[in-house]
């Protein structure tokens, strides 16, 4: 594997920067509530699956998949269980235990699968299925392959319970936000610590949450440097970090550059652009 990949690894294992005294700096972050839900539009075979739509989600090592399409028998509904392994390739891999029913139909199936996001911080991924699947017709015994595939839009969730203080905070940023900049100030330098933080850390969350059990980031050491330059800031340094390979237990080193552009909105730093390489 590459060190492109590598770092693709890192990041999506949740860095998320933040700002101290001496300029910026990252901060690993944590939580036992990340899900990642998806929504989706696939197609495949069998007959029953030819078009249909989906809705899954994960908690670490384990999902769920729901998916539904109309036949000529009426329509198809199949609900199953996802297991994702850690097996240390750069997508997320899956094997799925599932079962469904169109008309008087029943249908028992067996995949492996896989996501593959459409770019590091894309919301937007595809799902590819294969396996096999049996049932019963006129009596009759058949066992098919399946294959599917699948473009789905991610989204993540933080279930974790929110208290009264912090609900009265998060109604007040709304309120803000519908608002608009209505009291527009001069750029604050103190604030893109925050900034990156606010944007980076939302964007990588669901795929450090969908790499749970595959690598383990073991240590992070990172020198960046922040210039603000009137309405517009930028932010570059390099980064060397350790994962662990959960299933064989083998550390890589991993090393890179990364560069961020902010501009000011006349409340609030806004990206405009984030490169790793």
């Amino acid at each position: 594997m590459s060190n492109k990949i590598f770092i693709f690894l890192i990041l999506i294992l949740g860095l998320a920067f933040a700002q101290d005294d001496f300029g910026v700096e990252i901060k690993l972050e944590d939580s036992p509530y990340l899900v990642v839900g998806e929504v989706g539009l696939g197609g495949g075979f069998p007959g029953y699956q030819l078009y249909h739509t989906y809705f899954s989600f994960q908690k670490e090592k384990l999902g769920m998949a729901f998916k539904g399409s109309w036949t000529s028998a009426g329509p198809y509904l199949q609900a199953s269980v996802r297991y994702y392994t850690p097996i240390p390739v750069p997508v997320p891999t899956f094997v799925s235990l599932g079962a469904g029913v169109f008309g008087k139909t029943n249908v028992l199936m067996a995949t492996m699968g896989t996501h593959i996001p459409l770019g590091i911080t894309s919301p937007v991924r595809v799902t590819i299925e294969a396996g096999g699947a049996y049932m019963n017709i006129l009596g009759k015994d058949q066992f098919l392959p399946t294959l599917s595939l699948g473009l789905g839009y991610t989204f993540f969730i933080d279930a974790e319970p929110i208290s009264k203080d912090e609900l009265a905070r998060q109604d007040a940023e709304k309120i803000a936000e519908r608002s608009g900049c209505t009291n527009p100030t001069e750029p604050d330098s103190s604030l893109v610590g925050r900034a990156i933080s606010n944007i980076i850390a939302s964007e990588l969350d669901q795929a450090r949450a969908a790499y749970a059990g595959v690598y383990e980031l073991i240590s992070y050491n990172e020198k960046l440097k922040e210039t603000v330059n009137g309405d517009k800031a930028h932010i570059s340094g390099t980064f060397t970090a350790k994962v662990k390979e959960v299933l064989s237990g083998n550390i890589i080193d991993a090393k890179g550059s990364v560069e961020a552009d902010l501009f000011w909105t006349g409340c609030s730093w806004a990206l405009s652009d984030y490169k790793i390489f």
